[in-house]
């Protein structure tokens, strides 16, 4: 779990940097390993890492592309990283082991079709200082949060909704219609959130916010075809299956991996 933030502004003015510094200080609980920034004008980003691939300062963030054009803050975990790696290693020099640049690679060579390609969860952002250009993605199903207000002025995001309030740009007001679908149905129906003018990227979406102007679009949906299983018994299989390999395949660490073993059915399964 790491923490990811980040302040645009359409008319490129000097960023005050206090205005990151306390959305990158909120977020420490997120990330205790390290912190960085990335301030030029009109943009911010920051981010506090939990190091888990490749424990050396060349996984730090935000991480740039060689050229400088490209830097991405990210938060999750890439688990086929090093497929992709193995893939993109004859058209970039990698400096590090992390997931991470292998995921900046996979975007600057790929664009936005990159993300079909992953098999993880994450929540990230790129700022191509070429085009001038933000752009954010989450993960298929919203494992990994993030959440962002539009401003008059331009765009701040983070991973929780109490960095963006830090930012000092964005007033804390209660949204009363989220509440009150919160308190039927515990759950705020995407993209609203607890706060006006702050709002969830959907799971599922990426959005590119440039010149001012904001853009969202589903880049993934569930494909709810009718199953070819035919059978309880092929179903049981098939679930085994999956779950055996998605538990193989979130080991992949440089730091020690532990289970949560509650006592329930589905930690119980995992944990076996």
């Amino acid at each position: 779990m790491c923490g990811i933030a980040g302040i645009i502004t359409s008319d490129q003015s000097s960023p005050d940097p206090n205005r990151l510094k306390r959305m990158v200080d909120i977020l420490h609980h997120r990330g205790p390993d390290a912190e960085g920034e990335y301030c030029r004008p009109g943009v911010q980003l920051g981010f506090r890492r939990l190091s888990i691939i490749d424990l050396s300062d060349a996984g730090n963030q935000p991480m740039s592309d060689p050229a400088g054009r490209y830097t991405i803050v990210y938060n999750g975990e890439v688990y086929n990283y090093r497929e992709l790696r193995g893939n993109l290693k004859a058209h970039f020099n990698f400096r590090s082991q992390t997931d991470t640049e292998v995921v900046l690679a996979s975007y600057i060579q790929f664009g936005e079709s990159c993300l079909k390609k992953f098999n993880g969860m994450f929540a990230f952002a790129v700022w191509d200082n070429e085009k001038r250009e933000l752009f954010l993605a989450r993960d298929r199903l919203g494992i990994k949060p993030l959440f962002y207000s539009h401003l008059a002025n331009g765009l701040v995001f983070a991973s929780e909704q109490k960095a963006v309030i830090a930012s000092g740009l964005v007033k804390p007001e209660i949204n009363h219609e989220s509440i009150y679908h919160f308190l039927s149905f515990y759950h705020f129906p995407e993209p609203q959130t607890a706060f006006k003018n702050i709002y969830s990227l959907p799971a599922g979406h990426i959005a590119t916010f440039k010149n001012g102007e904001l853009k969202t679009k589903r880049w993934w949906s569930p494909d709810f075809r009718k199953s070819a299983i035919s059978s309880d018994l092929k179903a049981s299989d098939g679930v085994r299956m999956f779950l055996e390999d998605s538990t193989a395949v979130q080991q992949v660490a440089d730091v020690p991996v532990g289970c949560f073993l509650s006592g329930g059915m589905d930690s119980t399964a995992v944990s076996a």
